[in-house]
């Protein structure tokens, strides 16, 4: 006899209705924590394979794959044996927390690699200042499907922090803030001009 003759849990499918609702739940919960770095809109779901190729990038020979992260949840038999059923949300909890730490920093690492290979990197040598200038000139702003211009954000640790405090920037040059808002009027501007380039091209001829 196998283990198919026995019935181990005598309730298949509340079982199975437990495990969606307990995935479906996780889902959610990587979605909202996801969004804090990542546009909705720019979110594809794949639905079979494991690689793509973006022929109008400008590296189209180039192929991406999908990377798998792996995690692992453990119950308690005693847990389960006193009904706690606040396991579950524990459980829940502290899958979704694991999930999007390995998606943080595998994201963290791509923008990283990608800066690294082009040499779009700023080596900070002592003035903060000076570093955060050449960063912006060496970005791009982007514009959304609304014709917005959107504005790039800095992550640092915590414990750099302080470095980036207005009083600290601007002892290190008097005119900082004169010269990031010049220089973001400029990326905004170069923005939206390379948009409506982009966006004539789709439009048909003028009568």
């Amino acid at each position: 006899m196998s283990m198919h003759d026995y019935k181990i849990f005598p309730w298949p499918q509340e079982s199975r209705q437990l495990m969606e609702a307990f995935n479906r739940m996780v889902a959610d919960r990587l979605e909202v924590r996801r969004a804090e770095f990542i546009n909705a809109d720019n979110v594809q779901h794949f639905t079979h394979g494991v690689a793509w190729q973006a022929h109008n990038s400008s590296e189209p020979d180039e192929v991406t794959e999908l990377k798998t992260h792996s995690h692992e949840i453990s119950i308690r038999f005693d847990d389960v044996k006193n009904g706690r059923l606040a396991i579950i949300q524990e459980q829940a909890d502290a899958l979704t927390d694991a999930m999007h730490e390995a998606l943080v920093r595998s994201l963290f690492a791509t923008v990283s690699a990608g800066a690294d290979r082009v040499g779009n990197v700023v080596h900070n040598q002592g003035n903060v200042a000076a570093s955060l200038i050449e960063m912006l000139e060496k970005i791009e702003f982007g514009v959304d499907r609304e014709g917005n211009v959107t504005r790039p954000s800095i992550y640092v640790a915590p414990e750099n922090l302080q470095a980036l405090d207005p009083r600290l920037l601007t002892a290190q040059d008097p005119d900082i803030q004169e010269r990031i808002e010049a220089l973001t009027k400029k990326k905004t501007d170069d923005a939206l001009s390379r948009e409506r380039e982009r966006r004539e091209k789709f439009r048909g001829p003028r009568p």
